[in-house]
């Protein structure tokens, strides 16, 4: 499971939501160092663009399941 910040399954979203209130406070755009899907969201919420949503899915949490299916290969 990647620990980085700006990959999470609201990561874009939470970027657009932020992005959108910085742009209203009338802050300057500085570029978000977390990156990925997070900054991304950022730019086009400060901007005013459209919501375009995340581009790269990433699970929210590992699942780790059994089998009984074994076998020599």
């Amino acid at each position: 499971m990647k620990q980085d910040p700006a990959y999470h399954p609201q990561a874009y979203s939470d970027g657009y939501r932020q992005g959108r209130q910085s742009a209203e406070r009338g802050e300057n755009y500085k570029p978000r160092t977390a990156g990925g899907e997070f900054a991304h969201g950022f730019e086009d919420g400060y901007y005013g663009r459209e919501f375009t949503g995340q581009k790269h899915i990433v699970a929210d949490r590992y699942r780790p399941y059994t089998t009984t299916d074994c076998g020599w290969y």
